[in-house]
């Protein structure tokens, strides 16, 4: 990790940090985001540029790419902003930032989005909240970690024209590649049931909606690598009527239990709107679609009845 100019050993992040809500799946809990016994990969910091701020802030960035740093990767390409512009006085802003569902995303955001970035860049980050946008969201500034997140790690600042996965996380170890898809899992994916033949939302699967046909394709051959099977549908052409537009969607999907094991198994999920899902469907079978976390948590810690959740699945 470099801190300003000198170095510090990494330090994995906490077990506390983990959530804590009732005895949710030991498997979507356990799976390891930062196993520094796996060997890690040296950094080329050398055009990481530390503003005066930075300095006074005591910013650092890693040395090494562990998993830990790759699962945060993983959450900035999901659904992370990395804008640059100069404000009024014409100073250069390099602006990161985290966004989330205001009602859905909150413990995920201060349970491992929060402390992830704490303790990889010595940051002491809040939550925010935009109510009329229904998003909560994370926000700093600072010109060090956004040129290591540019040239360190590859990715691309200001807008997102195609998102892809970084060369340094794609040609990495599958130690790499499961953390990273972890965190694109956590913000970008989404795990739902079908209904099977006996009309319960019983058959799962993993599905990943986005624009860029370069991350479809990276993440299926990732998918592969890890013995995850998976189907791709490229260059969708869809109208929107809110927008009167069509725009161009690629999607993914892992179908089946056994695809849905060996994620559990390599990759897993951090983010309770997507493993209590996977617990509700390990305890009851099925899972009902259109349910709140919250309803999910209270079935899973014995304080609302399975037919409750069936009853009042809704959206939110």
């Amino acid at each position: 990790m470099i801190w300003g100019y000198n170095s510090v050993r990494e330090k994995r992040l906490p077990d506390s940090n983990r959530l804590k809500r009732g005895e949710l799946s030991e498997i979507a809990r356990n799976v390891e985001s930062s196993n520094l016994s796996t060997p890690t990969t040296p950094l080329n910091n050398n055009d990481v540029l530390f503003s005066r701020e930075d300095t006074i802030r005591g910013i650092c960035v890693p040395s090494d790419l562990t998993p830990l740093l790759a699962e945060d990767v993983g959450i900035q390409v999901g659904d992370g902003s990395m804008p640059l512009w100069r404000n009024k006085h014409g100073t250069l802003i390099h602006r990161i930032g985290v966004f989330g569902n205001i009602k859905e995303d909150k413990e995920y955001f201060r349970n491992i989005v929060i402390p992830t970035k704490n303790k990889l860049f010595n940051l002491k980050l809040n939550l925010y909240y935009h109510k009329s946008a229904g998003t909560c969201y994370i926000k700093f500034e600072s010109k060090a970690v956004m040129t290591f997140y540019f040239t360190s790690i590859g990715l691309q600042w200001g807008k997102k024209v195609e998102t892809y996965i970084p060369d340094i996380i794609f040609n990495s170890t599958k130690e790499i590649k499961s953390a990273f898809m972890r965190g694109l899992a956590d913000t970008d994916f989404c795990l739902s049931f079908k209904k099977n033949f006996k009309g319960k939302y019983s058959d799962p699967y993993i599905q990943l909606g986005c624009s860029s046909n370069i991350l479809v394709r990276q993440c299926s051959k990732i998918l592969k690598s890890l013995g995850i099977t998976s189907t791709k549908i490229l260059d969708s052409k869809e109208y929107d009527k809110r927008t009167d537009k069509f725009y161009i969607k690629n999607y993914l999907f892992i179908h089946g239990k056994k695809n849905l094991k060996k994620w559990m198994e390599s990759i897993g999920f951090h983010n309770p709107v997507h493993f209590t899902k996977y617990d509700i469907w390990k305890k009851f079978g099925f899972c009902p679609p259109r349910t709140k976390l919250q309803q999910r948590i209270d079935t899973l810690e014995g304080n609302a009845d399975i037919s409750n959740l069936c009853n009042n699945s809704s959206t939110f």
